[in-house]
């Protein structure tokens, strides 16, 4: 939204123009961010894992999903995090595929949106075209950002990088101990975003004093474990998990 604002005070936007820009990011923020999260928690549970349901994120209400810091980049970049949805791969049948499975569900859900909103668009600028209708020619810009931000989110989130989704992606082909590997790589890699997450949430309960209700997470928008599991954990069967008594297989996607 940066070079939007910097080119709407240039003159190059209308206000108009920038009016609808930011209207789609808001759309994107309250209404894309939480179905992605929403998608990993529904996948999550039909695949036989209640954790994201026990723990309120099987819900469409931006509140349960929304994050302040990860928000902000959203308007300001183009892409953004939000709240993790926490599984437990001990509760899968086949722990690897369907954490993958759970991962990739919200990029998918994105790209899914972003190819809704090009067909609203096309159907928008056809109407606006035919109809020489100027509101549905706005309406038509409106939805080429929403799919825009949606792919920007979809994509950057494929990314085969420790603690983006896609890095679960990998878990189909890597084998036990490459994957374990990545995961306490995935540790590290986190610990940067754990601080700004932490000084955000301090931040945000100065400003609402409703901390506790926009509680920061501490891993990117995308799935990030939040603590190690051995490659034994990894294994195709859900008898080998089971075994587990700690929490090695707790996992957040977001």
């Amino acid at each position: 939204m940066l070079r939007e604002f910097f080119d709407f005070l240039s003159g190059d936007i209308s206000f108009l123009d920038f009016i609808i820009q930011v209207g789609a990011i808001c759309f994107v923020v309250f209404c894309a961010t939480p179905l992605h999260e929403y998608a990993h928690a529904l996948i999550a549970v039909k695949l036989g894992d209640d954790t994201p349901r026990n723990m309120g994120r099987l819900t469409i209400d931006p509140k349960a999903h929304i994050d302040l810091m990860g928000a902000l980049m959203i308007f300001l970049v183009g892409f953004g995090y939000a709240k993790p949805v926490q599984v437990r791969m001990r509760n899968f049948k086949k722990p690897k595929r369907d954490m993958a499975i759970v991962a990739l569900a919200g990029p998918a859900c994105n790209l899914l949106q972003s190819f809704i909103f090009l067909f609203l668009r096309a159907v928008c600028t056809f109407g606006a075209y035919k109809l020489q209708n100027e509101a549905m020619a706005y309406m038509g810009i409106f939805f080429l950002y929403a799919a825009a931000i949606n792919i920007n989110l979809g994509v950057f989130n494929l990314l085969p990088i420790p603690p983006l989704d896609g890095s679960r992606l990998l878990g189909i082909i890597l084998p036990p101990k490459a994957y374990y590997a990545i995961m306490k790589h995935e540790q590290t890699s986190c610990g940067l975003h754990h601080g700004l997450s932490t000084a955000s949430s301090h931040a945000e309960s100065r400003t609402t004093g409703a901390a506790t209700l926009w509680s920061m997470s501490s891993r990117l928008h995308t799935t990030s474990h939040t603590d190690s599991a051995s490659p034994s954990s990894l294994q195709g069967g859900s008898s080998t998990v089971s075994t587990r008594q700690d929490s090695g297989d707790m996992y957040s996607s977001v």
